[in-house]
């Protein structure tokens, strides 16, 4: 089976509307499109159809505006998504597709610009005037720490866009941004953002890419606590553990208060203990007898995650 280009979900949709059109005989002009979806801009609806005309998913218009006709490609693609367990026929996935919708909609505020290799697009501090849209090449992310380190945060290629999160309160950069190859992008200044966000569906995308990333953020600070606590747990582990017992043939370690009050004095959240001690089981290093009681089956492992730095 030939494999069909993937649509993002406006495309996606804007095939559907077209297709709903076909059936009742009416054939849209792209004012009309743009007026249907909310575009303020004549010029965002032509450049979601030049995108479908280009993957061949509507014919090309040739000049004449009323000629926005679905390719029988298209109709075997719709139909097919339509259709559980169709080969070739998977439904669209939301948070691929988020920022390629965004960025089609913010292409006219959008200007192309190149930086070479270990060029830093903005330190982490100044005032927060710009994002890019990458297209070509990679960037990496870092936030330095109070003890002076600076800790990669994470790494965007070709389709996301960067540093947009502080550009909505006008704060400076969370974090410094270096080309980690040859790059090309388009910029977004803050100006033109403030403008975008004023047309419905372009905040409602630029929302949801917000909340995506700020989810991703708490996962990675929940991945950094959980490793930053592992050393914290087993030392508290170590020094529960009665002394003469770790010489015997059977190490046993109690918890003297509750998981949440232990987890308090520890400076973690409950959850980030729970997992931690879930780890140390799933290693084989505790054996859980009961909701506070663990036998130690490896307490050379047990002493070598105490002695761990927090940012191993």
């Amino acid at each position: 089976m030939v494999q069909m280009p993937p649509l993002t979900n406006i495309q996606r949709t804007l095939l559907n509307h077209l297709l709903d059109c076909e059936k009742r005989g009416v054939f849209p002009t792209y004012r009309e499109v743009a007026e249907h979806f909310g575009w303020k801009a004549v010029a965002t609806a032509r450049d979601h159809l030049k995108a479908l005309s280009d993957k061949g998913f509507i014919a090309p218009s040739e000049g004449r505006s009323r000629n926005l006709r679905p390719t029988v490609q298209a109709k075997v693609l719709i139909q097919s998504e339509s259709e559980p367990g169709t080969p070739g026929g998977p439904g669209p996935n939301p948070v691929e597709g988020l920022a390629q919708d965004l960025v089609g909609l913010l292409s006219p505020y959008l200007k192309k610009k190149r930086f070479k290799q270990g060029s830093i697009l903005w330190q982490g501090g100044d005032p927060a005037e710009r994002c890019i849209v990458i297209d070509r090449g990679r960037i990496m992310a870092s936030r330095r720490l109070p003890s002076g380190r600076s800790v990669p945060t994470c790494m965007r290629g070709p389709g996301e866009i960067v540093g947009f999160p502080p550009l909505f309160d006008g704060s400076g950069y969370p974090t410094t941004v270096e080309a980690l190859e040859d790059l090309e992008a388009r910029v977004l200044e803050r100006s033109d953002l403030l403008k975008a966000v004023q047309d419905g569906p372009i905040a409602i995308l630029m929302f949801k890419l917000f909340a995506n990333r700020l989810r991703e953020v708490f996962k990675v600070v929940d991945q950094l606590s959980q490793r930053g606590a592992i050393p914290r747990v087993a030392s508290t582990l170590l020094a529960l553990i009665k002394e003469g017992s770790m010489k015997a043939e059977f190490t046993f370690v109690t918890l003297p208060l509750a998981s949440a009050t232990l987890a308090k004095a520890l400076g973690i959240a409950p959850e980030t203990l729970s997992r931690a001690i879930s780890q140390l089981i799933s290693e084989g290093i505790l054996h859980r007898l009961s909701v506070r009681r663990y036998q130690v089956l490896d307490l050379d492992r047990l002493k070598a995650h105490a002695q761990e730095p927090d940012w191993a």
